[in-house]
């Protein structure tokens, strides 16, 4: 699986809502907001082994990357300097977009509802497609 390019991380529930970095500095969150196709709206997956990647973006100037520092059920998705390593795997053609929390369960990219601004949290398994996201090329 390759993504060269930015990507803009699209959610599968809530179809014209994207992952969105809500402000330019570092702890802003990533929120679920209607697609524009500004800056804030692309996300480069840098791979690191197998299905794992960092996930960045350069709207802020600069890259700041998407951390989910010691995560735990319930978190928001936040930008900062330090990098985590996520978990893409393909899933009937879209994607679960996971990280795992220090006693090994999986949280999964969960936006829970269709409200612009509303934040992305990492949540166990909830077998909806509030969990799933489509890959779509930027440009």
């Amino acid at each position: 699986m390759g993504f060269n390019d930015p990507q803009v991380i699209k959610n599968i529930a809530f179809g014209n809502r994207v992952a969105d970095l809500k402000a330019d500095e570092i702890n802003a969150p990533v929120i679920g907001w209607t697609f524009n196709g500004g800056a804030n709206q692309q996300w480069t997956l840098e791979p690191e082994h197998g299905k794992e990647y960092k996930i960045s973006t350069t709207a802020a100037g600069n890259v700041v990357y998407v951390s989910s520092k010691d995560p735990a059920p319930g978190d928001n998705l936040t930008v900062g300097g330090e990098s985590s390593v996520y978990t893409v795997q393909e899933y009937n053609g879209f994607y679960h977009i996971s990280i795992h929390a220090e006693d090994g369960t999986v949280l999964y990219w969960t936006l829970s509802n269709a409200a612009n601004g509303t934040k992305i949290s990492l949540k166990p398994a909830n077998n909806t497609v509030n969990q799933l996201w489509a890959l779509n090329p930027a440009s």
